[in-house]
C-alpha cells in the first residue's frame, strides 16, 4: 500500500470556502498499490481508513450456491469495526460534495452494498435485494467518523462490475480513499489533494503581555504566508490569524490564562495552493493581570535577533502608538553612534555593517515611551 499525505487548499473545494465558511481544506490521501480485488467464494479486506493503527472498516465479499435451483448468492457488505463511522449508502460522483447535510446518514453495521441471486445457467439475475452498487465503476463510498468529540468526512473509490452476461459472479475493486483532516471541512469526492507540500512551522520564542502574545518562527522553504490557529485550553473553537511574515501578535486575549495554538505554512507553485500539516499543538499562558486591565497593552516589548549580529539587525518592539520612532544606538562608553528616524512596523531592521564589532544599546523611542536592549555585534 503507497501512502502519500497531501495537505491542500483544494481547487474543488473554493467555492465553498469562497461561500465564507473559515476552514482549510487537508486532505489525507492514500492510493492503493495495488488495487485491492475481492474475490469469490470469501474475502475480507480491512481498512485502518484514519492511519491511527486500528482497523476501522471490513469489507467482505460472498458467494454461495443452492444445487437444487442452480442459483448463485452475491453479497458485498461492509461494516464498521469503529462505532463512529456512518455512511450514505447511494454511490456518490467524482466532485460531489460529501458533507453533513450530503445524505442519509447511517450506521455502518453490516450494510450490504449488493444482495442479490442468479441463475448460473441462464446467467440472469432471479432476485435482488440490494443492488445500489452494481455495476458501478470508479464510485465513492461517502464516509463520516468522529474522533475526540468531532467529525471528519471522507471517502473511498470502488468498482464492481456486472459480469453475470458472462456468467461470472461479483467481485469487489478498492482503488483508493481519503479523508479531509480538519474537523467539519466537508470533502469533494474524489480530491485527491496537491502534488506540493512543505512543514509547519515552529515557534522559537514569543513575547507575552497581559492580554497579547507576540510568537515568532524561522521562515519554511516554499512558504508564501503563515496561519496560527488559537484557543483558549478547554475549549472547542479555534480563532484563527493570517501573516507573511514569520511573528505574529495575538490581541485581545485574557490575563493569566492557558491558550492552545498550532501553525500552518501556505505554500504555492503558481497552480496550486496548500495548507502545511499542523504543527504539534503548544501552550502559551499569558501574564498576570494588571489593575484595571481590559485587553490594553501599555507595556513596551523588545525582541531582537539574531543576537549576536554581523551585518543586519532585526528588532520586534510592541506598544507604541506613534506612527515614526526613533532609534538610538550607543556603544559601550554611551556615545551615540547612529541615530535613526523610522516608520513603526511589525518588524524593524538596522544595518549595522559599519559599526566595529563590540556592545552595544539600541533604545526605541516615541514622544512618550522608550525600550532599550543590549546587542552584540561581531
Amino acid at each position: 500500500m503507497k501512502t502519500k499525505k497531501l495537505i491542500q487548499y483544494s481547487a474543488l473545494a473554493s467555492g465553498f470556502l469562497a461561500a465564507g465558511n473559515n476552514a482549510d481544506a487537508q486532505i489525507i490521501y492514500t492510493d492503493i498499490v495495488p488495487d485491492t480485488i475481492l474475490l469469490p467464494p470469501h474475502e475480507d479486506y480491512l481498512l485502518d481508513f484514519n492511519g491511527d493503527g486500528s482497523n476501522d472498516l471490513k469489507f467482505h465479499l460472498h458467494n454461495g450456491i443452492s444445487v437444487p435451483d442452480y442459483s448463485y448468492q452475491d453479497d458485498i457488505w461492509i461494516d464498521a469495526l469503529a462505532e463512529s463511522f456512518v455512511w450514505i449508502k447511494q454511490p456518490f460522483n467524482s466532485g460531489e460534495m460529501i458533507s453533513s447535510d450530503a445524505g442519509d446518514w447511517q450506521t455502518l453495521s453490516h450494510r450490504y452494498m449488493i444482495y442479490l441471486w442468479w441463475n448460473i445457467v441462464s446467467c440472469e439475475i432471479n432476485t435482488i435485494y440490494y443492488d445500489n452498487w452494481l455495476e458501478t465503476e470508479n464510485k465513492f463510498i461517502p464516509l463520516q467518523f468522529g474522533s475526540a468529540g468531532e467529525n471528519y468526512f471522507g471517502w473511498v473509490r470502488v468498482s464492481i462490475p456486472n459480469n453475470y452476461e458472462d456468467c461470472e459472479t461479483l467481485k469487489l475493486i478498492i482503488h483508493d480513499y481519503a479523508y479531509e483532516a480538519e474537523a467539519g471541512m466537508p470533502i469533494i469526492a474524489g480530491d485527491m489533494g496537491s502534488t506540493i507540500s512543505c512543514e509547519p512551522p515552529i515557534v522559537t520564542s514569543s513575547i507575552i503581555q497581559p492580554t497579547a502574545v507576540k510568537l515568532f518562527w524561522d521562515a519554511i522553504d516554499g512558504a508564501s504566508a503563515y496561519k496560527i490557529k488559537y484557543r483558549e485550553s478547554g475549549t472547542t473553537a479555534w480563532a484563527s490569524a493570517n501573516t507573511n511574515l514569520t511573528h505574529k501578535k495575538i490581541l485581545g486575549l485574557d490575563c493569566n490564562t492557558t491558550y492552545e495554538y498550532k501553525m500552518y505554512s501556505i505554500c504555492a507553485d503558481g497552480t496550486d495552493t496548500v495548507f502545511s500539516a499542523a504543527s504539534p499543538i503548544a501552550t502559551v499562558t499569558t501574564a498576570s493581570c494588571r489593575i484595571s486591565d481590559t485587553n490594553t497593552d501599555d507595556e513596551i516589548l523588545i525582541n531582537i535577533y539574531p543576537n549576536p549580529a554581523q551585518n543586519i539587525l532585526f528588532t520586534n518592539v510592541t506598544g507604541f502608538i506613534s506612527d515614526k520612532l526613533k532609534v538610538d544606538i550607543c556603544n559601550i562608553f554611551g556615545e551615540n553612534v547612529k541615530t535613526i528616524i523610522i516608520e513603526n512596523t511589525d518588524e524593524l531592521q538596522f544595518d549595522i555593517s559599519d559599526l566595529p564589532n563590540g556592545i552595544y544599546t539600541i533604545n526605541i523611542s516615541d514622544n512618550e515611551k522608550s525600550v532599550s536592549e543590549k546587542f552584540v555585534k561581531q
